[in-house]
């Protein structure tokens, strides 16, 4: 109940500004987060088309090597693709998950059984699963490309790519979105400021003036000239000042006609005039 006590104890400008404000940075909350999930969707589908076109391109250089069993130029293709931006690990698996060649030639010489591997052995065309690291915890996209020739399966390349990239660039755009955030709730609240005093300080006019005429003040006028309904209701507030004016002073007038007759008719029958009260 405090905060709504509060809340009815502000002045209709500071309502106007709070009302204002608020529902600029709501707006700016609810952009940000929409422009940020697009952001990183869009990414996203970005790495994973620039991930599997290197891929695909990688398993073209691995056909001739695979055929020949030139272990060097497969090592020599693995390390030139470890060269790219956010590549995690190549690898050259055969057609039973065994690894013919890999980033890290600890592995050359395992064979892989797990599900991803099996997934991409079995695989007829290119394709992507999201992990995680299970050392870092760093999300990565597996890519993976079969390498054949006349339908003929040598092999599959295998290449991790990392999310590093989308993650560096979403911290970029909601560093980009936050200052233009920031900078809006700032106009906001010029905008809010000024929009309320447009409405709240009429009103006060309005108010004050009702307050004057209330104590007898009925010259009081509103110079507001505007074509709004505020700018109606002081029109019509000063016509009912005008009409109570003018209602007075012919009051009045009448008043002190019937006075001064009465006077003049007790003068005459020598009645003393303190005796006239004015009703």
């Amino acid at each position: 109940m405090k905060p709504f006590q509060k809340w009815i104890q502000l002045s209709l400008r500071a309502k106007l500004i709070l009302l204002i404000e608020g529902f600029v940075l709501i707006l700016v909350c609810v952009t940000g987060i929409i422009t940020t999930m697009r952001e990183k969707e869009t990414l996203e589908n970005e790495l994973h088309k620039r991930g599997l076109a290197l891929t695909v391109e990688l398993s073209k250089f691995m056909t001739r090597p695979l055929l020949s069993h030139d272990i060097p130029t497969l090592r020599r293709f693995v390390n030139h693709s470890m060269e790219q931006d956010c590549v995690s690990y190549v690898l050259v698996l055969d057609t039973y998950g065994k690894v013919l060649m890999h980033s890290d030639l600890s592995e050359v010489g395992k064979t892989y059984t797990d599900t991803l591997t099996m997934a991409a052995v079995n695989s007829v065309v290119p394709g992507f699963t999201d992990v995680r690291s299970p050392q870092t915890g760093e999300l990565r996209c597996d890519m993976f490309t079969p390498v054949q020739v006349s339908g003929v399966r040598l092999g599959t390349v295998r290449l991790g790519y990392s999310h590093m990239a989308v993650a560096k660039e979403i911290a970029a755009a909601q560093q980009h979105i936050l200052l233009l955030g920031l900078l809006t709730a700032i106009g906001g609240g010029i905008v809010a400021y000024f929009l309320a005093n447009f409405i709240s300080s009429p009103i006060k006019q309005i108010t004050d003036a009702t307050a004057q005429v209330a104590n007898g003040h009925l010259d009081t006028q509103i110079m507001i000239k505007r074509n709004d309904e505020i700018g109606t209701l002081a029109s019509t507030f000063n016509k009912m000042t005008e009409d109570l004016r003018r209602t007075t002073v012919s009051k009045d007038y009448f008043d002190n006609i019937i006075i001064n007759r009465l006077i003049i008719e007790y003068s005459l029958r020598g009645i003393p005039c303190g005796c006239i009260i004015k009703i």
